[in-house]
């Protein structure tokens, strides 16, 4: 599935969560006020429902937006992958890469990065699983490597984990997040797959020119 697809889908399921929120909590408002204040004046009912739709808007933005996303804990995480591995449902692909950059996170999706391998064709890799490998309290950065192997699961081909080794690459740039007017020029993009029709300095060249736009 592409960017454009997930993150359209993504934001209609958070759309569709939060207009049913502000739906009921609004008339659970309503309903709850008519049971403690039964004898209440009729010019109150409109100041009440105000309040009870504007505080549900604000309940629903705090609520729906951001990472939700709950994460495992590091033993339940390398207990499934050890797991998975004994069971021999684990594939491995490895790669060789020369350079690479980096993406800002877009919502919960993970960190994302753009990766020029030894034959000049771009891996795109995005995923919650690459927090691990991230620079993070005090810990070395591990990933980009300049030899590093992908895990895939057998059955549908979800990526598990990284192999790293070889040298660490520092992302040449961290551009910002696509836009909502991107998304459609990026749609051919998923990740852990290779990127046809567009170089490395290509898409290097297009994040730092969307960097120039936005400042």
């Amino acid at each position: 599935m592409g960017l454009a697809s997930t993150f359209r889908i993504w934001d209609s399921l958070r759309l569709l969560g939060a207009g049913l929120f502000v739906f009921a909590f609004t008339v659970g408002i309503l309903g709850l006020a008519s049971w403690l204040f039964p004898n209440a004046p009729p010019w109150c009912v409109i100041p009440m429902v105000l309040v009870a739709f504007f505080g549900s808007i604000l309940a629903a933005v705090v609520l729906f937006h951001g990472k939700f996303t709950s994460r495992r804990s590091e033993e339940e995480i390398l207990a499934y992958r050890l797991q998975l591995e004994q069971s021999g449902m684990l594939i491995a692909e490895p790669y060789r890469a020369l350079r690479a950059f980096q993406m800002e996170e877009f919502e919960d999706e993970g960190s994302q990065y753009f990766l020029e391998l030894e034959n000049h064709s771009v891996l795109y890799l995005s995923g919650q699983f690459l927090y691990e490998y991230e620079p993070l309290n005090e810990k070395p950065r591990r990933f980009p490597c300049t030899q590093f192997s992908i895990r895939r699961h057998k059955d549908d081909g979800r990526i598990v984990d990284l192999l790293c080794s070889g040298e660490i690459l520092e992302p040449e740039i961290t551009a910002p997040p696509l836009e909502v007017d991107e998304l459609e020029k990026y749609d051919s993009i998923a990740y852990g797959q290779i990127i046809q029709g567009k170089s490395y300095d290509e898409l290097k060249a297009e994040r730092l020119a969307a960097t120039r736009r936005r400042r």
